[in-house]
């Protein structure tokens, strides 16, 4: 009897140990999900703020994008809400204080000058990656170095850097559309490119260094992948820079120009993709 009273407790306690990892393999899933709609979040903001500067500057086919991209913000904003209970109340909070200035910013987008318009929604989208780095920081420091490792590229790495490159297609673009360069926009244009490079470099830096410790986890070309998308990168601000900063007689399309930098951030925001399915598989 007594023997069978000890199996039954191990069944019992092998089955509440099972049960606390699988619960904690659904929280980190979770949490997860939620900075993967905050990302949503980013790029519909990046991509409204890019195409309202672009419209104000004179290409008048933005705006009826300026629109869609405002829909999936609002998109994005549900599905965090529906998500919330993922993370802590500041979080939540913090994402209800947001939407409520990104609905006031878009009311008054077109009413401003370009420059301050396009100003707002950074601070916007800077609130974003400061929310998401604080989420990665909170939810994932007490977990293997692997998670800790994973979650720091998506937040700290890979989205800076497709806000380094949406500051300039939006700026950019709007500089195209109108036809030359401001002086006053020839340093913030330089900056942008130059932090895009650097945390390209760093994207391949930490690239190199997770996929030599857990390669299993990930896509055996994935460092030849970030290679590829780091070119595009430095295509991309070589045309910047020879074709629109500081130029008087600017003869590019502004829609094309914005494509090609929405093309780039696509493909830096796969690198986020695969880190999520190696974070979830």
């Amino acid at each position: 009897m007594r023997t069978i009273l000890l199996l039954f407790m191990l069944v019992i306690m092998n089955a509440s140990a099972f049960s606390l990892f699988d619960k904690t393999d659904e929280e980190q899933i979770a949490k997860i999900a939620y900075i993967d709609s905050l990302k949503d979040l980013i790029v519909a903001t990046q991509k409204t703020r890019g195409l309202t500067n672009n419209f104000m500057n004179g290409n008048v086919v933005a705006q009826l994008l300026v629109y869609h991209e405002r829909s999936e913000m609002k998109k994005a904003l549900r599905a965090l809400k529906r998500q919330k209970m993922s993370v802590d109340t500041t979080t939540q909070q913090k994402i209800v204080e947001l939407k409520k200035a990104l609905k006031q910013l878009n009311k008054k987008a077109f009413k401003q000058p370009s420059g301050q318009t396009f100003q707002n929604y950074t601070e916007m989208i800077n609130e974003m990656l400061a929310l998401g780095s604080n989420i990665a920081q909170n939810s994932f420091s007490k977990n293997e170095k692997f998670t800790q490792q994973a979650t720091a590229l998506m937040m700290s790495v890979v989205l800076p850097l497709t806000e380094q490159i949406g500051k300039t297609r939006g700026l950019g673009s709007g500089i195209v559309a109108r036809g030359h360069s401001l002086d006053i926009e020839v340093p913030k244009m330089t900056g942008f490119v130059n932090e895009a490079e650097r945390l390209s470099g760093k994207l391949a830096a930490d690239t190199k260094s997770i996929y030599a410790s857990n390669s299993k986890k990930y896509p055996s070309d994935l460092v030849n992948k970030v290679e590829m998308i780091n070119a595009d990168i430095r295509a991309y601000v070589a045309l910047t820079r020879e074709k629109v900063i500081g130029q008087k007689e600017i003869k590019l399309d502004p829609n094309i120009y914005f494509d090609q930098g929405t093309a780039a951030i696509s493909k830096v925001l796969t690198v986020f993709t695969i880190n999520k399915t190696a974070l979830t598989q």
